[in-house]
């Protein structure tokens, strides 16, 4: 089994140990709210007669939305879509050498062609993530990248917690072969 020289990678062990120390708690916090939740489901109490359905509706209907709400978002206005961030990331970063990031994403030609022929197209999370670390893009691009694909980092998952560590390193460690190696070395029984 292949191991990881540290001594590469400067601040990288330390950016993985804060995240996975942020994702213990996370899943600890996540737990306690949900603790609470289930103690307090049934306890809610409505004005009127008892806790009736009827007393609890009359008591939101009687609620008022204030008027300094803010403005629903224009919903014409469109981001977009990851094809199109893929896209733009090729042309901008590679000069549009399309190749390089479907091999660096360990993707086939077949499927980097029907994600940008088609807007609509549905990828899946793991590739979401291959095509960020393949497109050499940083946290927070990761983060625009995922978004346009319906996905998130789950500040809960050991697994994206490495993740982000990798792509906030100085330098990011954008190969996913060792991206691989840093997982194994986490435990995490995942592979790109």
């Amino acid at each position: 089994m292949e191991t990881i020289n540290w001594t590469d990678f400067g601040n990288l062990r330390v950016l993985i140990a804060v995240r996975l120390a942020r994702c213990e708690e996370e899943c600890r916090r996540k737990a306690a709210a949900r603790e609470t939740a289930g103690a307090t489901r049934y306890s809610i109490s409505a004005t009127g007669s008892g806790d009736s359905l009827e007393s609890i509706r009359k008591c939101l209907i009687g609620k008022q939305l204030p008027d300094n709400r803010p403005h629903p978002p224009n919903l014409r206005a469109k981001d977009p879509s990851f094809s199109a961030r893929i896209m733009l990331a090729v042309n901008d970063r590679f000069a549009g050498n399309a190749p390089a990031v479907y091999n660096a994403a360990k993707s086939s030609r077949q499927t980097y062609s029907q994600i940008i022929s088609d807007e609509t197209h549905k990828v899946d999370k793991t590739t979401a993530i291959r095509f960020a670390f393949a497109l050499q893009l940083s946290l927070q691009e990761a983060h625009t990248l995922l978004k346009s694909a319906g996905f998130a980092f789950s500040s809960s998952d050991r697994r994206d917690c490495i993740l982000q560590a990798c792509l906030e390193a100085d330098p990011p460690v954008w190969n996913l072969d060792t991206v691989n190696l840093l997982l194994k070395e986490y435990d995490v029984d995942f592979q790109f």
